[in-house]
């Protein structure tokens, strides 16, 4: 690049991105791993400079791969997402009370967000 700056990218064997990495010379600017599930092109993690993020998936069975939740590792959800039967996003919470947000959507247009209510 013309800022000096030299961005490397590689791809697993499904061709899903696994890295991003960028030098300004010898320095590492920043370094980013991913992994995505190669059945259904979900993210399942990534490495954003040495900072771990798991996303988990929807089981209710609708197989519709919806982000559910995230977290800093396999086991730990820290934030978590619940849809409408319609398939819109219903609330979004984290681990304080405080980080709760209610999605509301308008009736003449069932499928643009209305109010994002803390």
């Amino acid at each position: 690049m013309g800022n000096g700056l030299s961005i490397t990218k590689t791809y697993d064997d499904d061709f899903f991105p696994s890295t991003t990495t960028a030098l300004n010379g010898q320095n590492s600017v920043f370094s980013f791993q991913y992994e995505f599930d190669p059945v259904t092109g979900n993210l399942l993690s990534r490495d954003l400079h040495g900072t771990e993020e798991h996303f988990f998936y929807d089981t209710d069975g609708k197989h519709l791969n919806r982000l559910a939740g995230i977290g800093p590792d396999e086991n730990t959800v820290s934030e978590t997402y619940a849809f409408h039967d319609n398939g819109n996003i219903a609330s979004k919470a984290g681990m304080r009370p405080t980080l709760v947000r209610e999605m509301k959507f308008g009736a003449a247009n069932p499928f643009a967000l209305f109010s994002p209510n803390h």
